[in-house]
C-alpha cells in the first residue's frame, strides 16, 4: 500500500514538479543574461562613451556613468572598459557583495592583454555580448580563498571597423547561485558540458574542476554517464536533468532529485499509518470488514489522509514558504492561462512588477530576520488590497508580481499608486523607518509575447528605481 499511495503518487507529483522547476531556473538565468546584454549595449550606445572613444577627454563622465550603472545591482563586482591593447582605461568595482562602488585610480589600472577573456574576445563577433563560463575568481594566479564564484559578460566593440577593446562586467555569482538552487524538496546539482561539478548539494563536491581530486557527474550517476552529457533532457524515476538553453561558455546543466531526508520522513509517516490499517483489516471477520468498509470505508483506509498528503505536496510547489503568497511556478502557470485567454477571447489583463526599495539596506542594518518580517507584512498588506480576480506572486527575493485580470492600464496604474501609497503609510522597519516600493505597470498588447511583456514591465520598474524610487511607471 505504501508503494501504491506514496511512491507511485507523491513521488511522481514531486518529480513532475521538478520538470517545471528546472524550466523556471532556466528562465531566471535567461532573464539575467538578457539584462546583462541590455546593460552593456546601452553603455556602448551612450553618447558619453562614443565621445570618450572619439576624443578621450571626458574620462570623469564615463567613470560616473560606469559607477551609476554598477550601483544598480548588488551583483556587480567590476565594470571596466579595456582598450584594444589590453589596457584598463576605466574600472569601477566593489570589494564585497553589496558593498560600496569605487572608481579605481589610473595608477592602479592594469594591462589585461594576457588574460584569456581578453584575447578570446579579439576573435569573437564584434558588438555582440558573450558570457564566460561560471568559474572562481583568481587573484595573482591563484584561486581566491574562500571561493568567490564569478561570471563575466563581455562586449567586444568595433572602432574604425576593427577590434577596439571590450566593455566587461564581472559578477558576484554566489548569492545568485544560492537562490537558483534553493528548493526544499530537492537536491540540486549544476555541472558543465564536461561533467565537472559547479554546484552540489554536498558542498565538498562544489567546483570540482579547481580541486586536486576532480569529481564529475558521471561518477555520481555511472548508469547514466553518457546520457547526462549527450542528452538535452533526461527524466528518470529518481531525477530530472536539463541542459539549459543559455549562452554561457562551457554550458550549464541542472539536475534535480528528490531530497533523500524528505522522502524518508514521508515514507516513515506513511508506513506508520498503514501498519494499523493492515492489522485492523486482517484480524476482523469478513462480514465485519464488509460492514466497516461499507459505512466507514474512507475513514478505515485513511484515504483522506493520503489525499491530504498529496494535496500538501502539491500546495508546497505553488506557495512561497515565507510570505504564503503564490510562488514563481504558480505565476508562470497563471500567466500562461491569462495569455491564452487573451489570444482566444481578447480579454485584456495588466501586470504590476514591484520590489522593495533599498531592501539590502534593511537586511544589512537590521538583520535578515527583520527583513523577513518586512516581506511578511508587505505580503499581508498586498493581499488585503486585492480583488478576488487578482493574483500576487513572490517571484524573487524582494520582487513581486501582480496579475490584474480584465484590467486596463489606466486602472492598473490607479491600483498601483494606491498600493504604493498604502505601503508607504503602513509599513515600517522597527516601527520607525518607512518602507517604500517601486512599481512597473504594463497592459498586454496585440503583438506581445510572454518575453516582451515581461521585458516591458521590468524596464518600467527599472525606470521607477532609476528616477528616485517610491513611484509608479507605465510609459512602455
Amino acid at each position: 500500500m505504501e508503494k501504491i499511495y506514496f511512491h507511485d503518487n507523491a513521488q511522481k507529483v514531486a518529480l513532475d514538479s521538478a520538470v517545471k522547476k528546472v524550466k523556471e531556473r532556466e528562465y531566471t538565468i535567461q532573464v539575467f543574461l538578457e539584462q546583462s546584454n541590455n546593460i552593456l549595449l546601452s553603455l556602448r550606445d551612450s553618447n558619453f562613451f562614443k565621445t570618450y572613444l572619439a576624443k578621450g577627454n571626458n574620462t570623469k563622465d564615463i567613470q560616473d556613468l560606469f559607477k551609476t550603472c554598477a550601483q544598480s545591482s548588488v551583483d556587480f563586482m567590476q565594470l571596466r572598459y579595456i582598450d584594444k591593447d589590453g589596457n584598463e582605461k576605466i574600472r569601477v568595482e566593489r570589494e564585497l557583495y553589496g558593498g560600496k562602488i569605487s572608481v579605481v585610480p589610473e595608477k592602479e589600472l592594469q594591462n589585461k592583454a594576457h588574460r584569456y577573456y581578453f584575447y578570446h574576445s579579439m576573435a569573437n563577433e564584434l558588438e555582440k555580448v558573450n558570457f564566460s563560463a561560471l568559474d572562481l575568481n583568481i587573484e595573482h594566479g591563484e584561486v581566491e580563498i574562500p571561493y568567490k564564484p564569478t561570471m563575466r559578460a563581455i562586449l567586444p566593440i568595433k572602432e574604425d571597423g576593427k577590434f577596439g577593446g571590450i566593455i566587461i562586467i564581472n559578477y558576484f555569482m554566489e548569492e545568485f547561485l544560492k537562490k537558483l538552487v534553493s528548493a526544499p524538496l530537492y537536491d540540486i546539482v549544476l555541472y558543465d558540458d564536461n561533467g565537472y561539478i559547479i554546484y552540489h548539494h554536498d558542498d565538498q563536491k562544489d567546483w570540482s574542476l579547481f580541486k586536486e581530486e576532480k569529481y564529475t557527474i558521471m561518477q555520481e550517476y555511472p548508469k547514466h554517464d553518457r546520457q547526462l552529457l549527450e542528452k538535452d533532457f533526461l527524466h528518470t524515476n529518481s531525477f530530472v536533468m536539463k541542459k539549459m538553453e543559455v549562452s554561457i561558455a562551457g554550458g550549464l546543466h541542472i539536475l534535480l532529485q528528490l531530497n533523500k531526508q524528505y522522502l524518508e520522513n514521508q515514507a516513515q509517516k506513511t508506513r506508520e499509518q498503514y501498519i494499523w490499517i493492515i492489522i485492523f483489516v486482517i484480524v476482523l471477520p469478513l462480514l465485519l470488514t464488509y460492514l466497516l468498509i461499507k459505512f466507514f470505508g474512507k475513514t478505515l483506509l485513511n484515504l483522506d489522509k493520503v489525499q491530504t498528503l498529496n494535496q500538501q505536496l502539491k500546495q508546497q510547489t505553488y506557495t512561497d514558504e515565507l510570505t504564503q503568497l503564490q510562488n514563481r511556478k504558480a505565476y508562470n502557470e497563471k500567466l500562461d492561462e491569462l495569455y491564452a485567454h487573451y489570444k482566444r477571447y481578447n480579454t485584456t489583463f495588466s501586470m504590476l512588477l514591484f520590489d522593495i526599495d533599498l531592501f539590502k539596506h534593511i537586511n544589512d542594518t537590521y538583520g535578515h530576520l527583520v527583513g523577513d518580517e518586512v516581506l511578511i507584512k508587505l505580503a499581508q498588506i498586498v493581499r488585503s488590497n486585492l480583488r478576488k480576480t487578482d493574483y500576487c506572486f513572490r517571484i524573487g527575493g524582494e520582487e513581486f508580481m501582480i496579475l490584474l485580470s480584465n484590467t486596463r492600464k489606466k486602472d492598473a496604474v490607479v491600483f498601483a499608486e494606491k498600493l504604493r501609497k498604502t505601503i508607504e503609510e503602513n509599513l515600517y522597519v522597527n516601527d520607525s523607518e518607512v518602507v517604500t516600493i517601486s512599481i512597473g505597470v504594463v497592459e498586454i498588447q496585440e503583438n506581445d509575447t510572454l518575453e516582451s511583456l515581461y521585458k516591458r514591465v521590468d524596464d518600467n520598474l527599472y525606470f521607477s528605481k532609476e528616477h528616485g524610487r517610491n513611484q509608479v511607471n507605465s510609459h512602455l
